[in-house]
């Protein structure tokens, strides 16, 4: 269902409110109208009793005239990082945003990144409404209205179960595991592993109960989803078990070679002697999976695991390295592409700052770097480290525009003047060479740089663009602009 549609269900039901009863000609219209609008929007139809009733009037001030105006503003600019900001700036000032100015949004620039805060800020009549059909539902403080919400998801799609329980999660991390842990017969496996894997985020010791208990699940899917988990909780006895197998199989080894007899430091790798049944139970496979089968033997497939599922730090004391020793200590391995890749797996399991730097620094020396390794490591960091990365990345003449393209919108925004300054030199040096890059540039761009830059270079960025042809396809740039100083007038931080 595209988002207009599920506005305009929510709203047209909320509209009718009740529908009325009996052969009043206006009861058949009303159902008439409510099947067609859900029909639209490719929601089954409701059962009697299902029609949500007109909720409670909204206690939130409506936002001001000004406020409205910019969304309208935002929203005639497509502007979905534009309006995003002045939802959230509405939102931390207690007020809400009309129905018709949600609808206008939600019609022509938000997507789904962002439904949910438009929904923090809408008229808690659409909201309920929207939650009433199961169609999506705004984030909540209210640890019983969560509760609620997750025993009422079993109705609703996969997505809005699995939004429930993150919310859940995110407030109540105990109360969201007993939860998890009561319904655990009832769910699907596709479903047991998602709710494990939300775990992943702040993942702690009191979690280990509930995951060992998903250890023991039929499905290997999610005994895997649990093994990732647990791999991260150092003091766990999964984390132990772990290292206890992997730990035998690499260690250190100091040669002199050489007329100099100059030492030099590698390491020796034991490649697991046979499988053992209760590594199955740990989340690891016995066969490598199709992709992999020609390129790699079953011990090697072992080791890839056994490896990844040992803690980073305690590699890292074992062998008494930095992240990048170990790195270079093992290139010259015949194992080193099985041991690389169960290192890089968990420093992205993990987020390791440390290891991501030393991992993303590498990569970009290369001189055919993976984007799509640059890109795991940027979406698994978080602030000032995933900024760094970002960066990092736009300024390595090693990867190609429109690979180091999709991560501007990872900058924390909105950016200080140094980083804006260091952003448009990028965009400078890499986005302008031909026509088909200062196209890509500027519709990918100029509504990310309207909402983040720093106001001291926003002048220089119109003039990048301006002489260029994309100046022509992208008419609204100065608006976007105008708005952007608006907000900070209008609706200051």
């Amino acid at each position: 269902m595209n988002a207009p549609a599920r506005i305009l269900a929510a709203s047209s039901v909320l509209s009718i409110g009740t529908a009325r009863t009996g052969d009043d000609p206006a009861a058949t219209l009303e159902a008439l109208a409510v099947a067609g609008v859900l029909a639209r929007a490719g929601v089954d139809s409701l059962a009697p009793g299902e029609v949500p009733s007109v909720a409670p009037a909204d206690p939130r001030p409506s936002c001001s005239p000004t406020a409205a105006g910019l969304l309208r503003r935002a929203a005639r600019c497509t502007s979905t990082a534009l309006a995003a900001e002045i939802l959230e700036r509405i939102r931390r000032r207690g007020e809400r945003v009309p129905i018709a100015v949600a609808i206008l949004l939600q019609d022509r620039t938000l997507d789904t990144e962002h439904e949910r805060l438009l929904l923090a800020t809408a008229d808690r009549g659409l909201a309920s409404a929207l939650e009433s059909l199961g169609i999506a539902s705004a984030p909540s403080e209210d640890t019983t209205e969560l509760t609620a919400r997750w025993k009422a998801s079993e109705r609703f799609d996969a997505a809005m179960r699995r939004a429930a329980m993150a919310d859940l999660i995110r407030r109540d991390r105990g109360l969201a595991r007993s939860l998890i842990d009561s319904s655990w017969d009832e769910e699907a496996a596709k479903m047991r592993a998602d709710l494990v894997t939300l775990l992943l985020v702040g993942a702690e010791r009191d979690d280990e109960p509930l995951l060992e208990r998903a250890l023991d699940d039929r499905a290997a899917s999610v005994r895997s989803a649990a093994a990732s988990v647990l791999a991260t909780i150092e003091e766990s006895a999964f984390a132990a078990r772990a290292w206890e197998r992997a730990s035998p199989l690499i260690q250190v080894e100091r040669v002199r070679s050489g007329l100099l007899r100059q030492e030099k430091t590698t390491m020796h790798v034991e490649l697991p002697a046979a499988w053992d049944p209760a590594w199955a139970r740990d989340g690891m496979i016995e066969k490598p999976p199709p992709d992999l089968a020609t390129g790699i033997g079953p011990r090697s497939w072992w080791l890839t695991q056994l490896v990844r599922n040992a803690s980073l730090r305690r590699w890292e004391a074992h062998l008494a390295m930095t992240p990048a020793e170990m790195l270079a200590a093992i290139a010259e391995n015949d194992h080193a592409p099985q041991v690389e890749s169960a290192w890089i797996q968990a420093a992205v399991s993990t987020a390791d700052p440390r290891w991501a730097e030393t991992v993303v620094t590498r990569e970009l020396a290369q001189a055919h770097p993976s984007a799509a390794l640059v890109k795991r490591f940027v979406e698994a960091s978080a602030g000032a480290a995933r900024d760094a990365l970002v960066l990092r990345a736009l300024e390595a003449t090693s990867l190609d525009w429109n690979e180091r393209l999709p991560l501007i919108p990872f900058l924390a925004a909105p950016w200080t003047a140094p980083i804006s300054a260091r952003v448009l030199a990028s965009i400078e040096r890499g986005a302008m060479g031909s026509v088909y890059a200062q196209l890509a540039c500027t519709f990918a761009l100029v509504d990310r740089c309207a909402a983040a830059l720093h106001r001291t270079h926003r002048a220089a960025f119109e003039e990048l663009l301006e002489p260029r042809v994309v100046s022509r396809s992208r008419p609204d740039v100065r608006e976007l602009f105008s708005v952007r100083e608006a907000i900070d007038q209008e609706l200051p931080a």
